[in-house]
């Protein structure tokens, strides 16, 4: 780039702070004029050792706080740094051309904004996007006056984690155990048959009394009917208890059971 305007030294900083100070301004006015003084001078030595982003920075700072005489420079000078280094412009999309959110991205590791054209310098850079949890890297070579440099990444589906196996949704699952209610209503068919044999028993053999011997009946042969009747009345809880408790732990599927009561076939389905 072509070097112009006036050439302010170092050397002669303090000479014209101190004459801004002459002229009865506050000190913060003074503080402004030598940081416009400064800004002045850092942005033609910055542009000179081709430190164009820096030299950038300076002039903007100088075009913000010089009067106007040294404003109208570094405004031009701005001007033409920024015409002359290159712009990119960061753009993420998925596998179906869906444009996809930056969370994060640096250009040789300076933190910038992507939803910005960023500027930088003429040469080789290293981009790096930050996209949900993944992460994307990019090396583009930038050219002078060239700006809206388009850096695209394609993300690819993520492919699955290797430590952790996919789930197979629609393999079926296996089928719940049916051993439980089968034992549980093989007890209660068990219970209800002996049940029914004794009950049968006590009714055969109080007929068999009430035709020999009734009133006059032997009381031990009286009190073994009692016993049939109490234990069938007994083992008929068990087993109603013991069928509720199948149906408890019956698997979904229907359950058929089959009991047989003296010369009675029942078959009952759950």
């Amino acid at each position: 780039m072509r070097e112009r305007g006036l050439r302010v030294t170092r050397s002669a900083w303090p000479a014209i702070v101190a004459f801004v100070s002459t002229l009865g301004l506050p000190h913060r006015a003074v503080a402004q004029s030598a940081k416009c003084v400064a800004s002045y001078e850092s942005g033609q030595e910055d542009r000179l050792r081709n430190d164009l982003l820096s030299a950038r920075g300076r002039f903007a700072t100088c075009a913000a706080e010089c009067p106007p005489s040294l404003r109208d420079q570094c405004t031009t000078w701005k001007a033409e740094t920024e015409r002359f280094l290159p712009t990119l412009r960061l753009r993420v999309v998925d596998s179906l051309g869906r444009v996809q959110k930056i969370r994060r991205a640096y250009v040789d590791a300076r933190r910038v904004d992507p939803e910005l054209d960023i500027v930088v310098a003429p040469g080789e850079h290293t981009v790096h996007v930050e996209v949900g949890r993944r992460t994307a890297v990019k090396n583009v070579v930038a050219k002078p006056e060239e700006h809206g440099v388009a850096v695209e990444w394609v993300l690819e589906p993520a492919s699955p984690d290797p430590a952790r196996p996919v789930e197979d949704r629609g393999a079926p699952s296996a089928p719940p155990s049916s051993l439980p209610s089968t034992v549980a209503f093989v007890v209660a068919g068990v219970s209800l048959t002996a049940a029914a044999t004794l009950a049968t028993y006590g009714h055969v053999r109080r007929s068999e009394l009430d035709e020999t011997c009734s009133p006059a009946c032997n009381p031990a042969e009286v009190d073994s009917i009692r016993v049939a009747w109490w234990t069938a009345t007994g083992l008929a809880a068990v087993g109603a208890a013991a069928a509720a408790l199948g149906l408890v732990l019956r698997p979904s599927r229907s359950t058929r059971l089959a009991v047989a009561v003296g010369h009675v076939d029942l078959t009952l389905r759950f």
